[in-house]
């Protein structure tokens, strides 16, 4: 079920001429993911919708200190002494 650019903006509305360049992208991942129904593209889109600003973020921040990385990923991080 494609998603046309001003279809993108009712969703995103902050997304603004950023909407048109992802339109393509979107489709083309929604159809190779099999998400076809209307529900289904509403939570992916809901959720590119939040992870990404509504298309304004597009680069992972990771604002996180050296402990905030290893208490969210614990099983990644050794202790201090290695």
């Amino acid at each position: 079920m494609p998603i046309t650019e001003q279809q993108l903006l009712q969703i995103l509305p902050n997304a603004g001429p950023r909407a048109g360049v992802f339109v393509g992208a979107l489709n083309r991942g929604m159809t190779r993911f099999g998400i076809t129904s209307p529900v289904r593209a509403a939570a992916f889109l809901a959720q590119v919708g939040h992870e990404s600003g509504q298309l304004t973020h597009l680069v992972e921040n990771l604002n996180y200190s050296a402990r905030g990385l290893a208490s969210t990923w614990p099983s990644r991080y050794l202790g201090a002494d290695g």
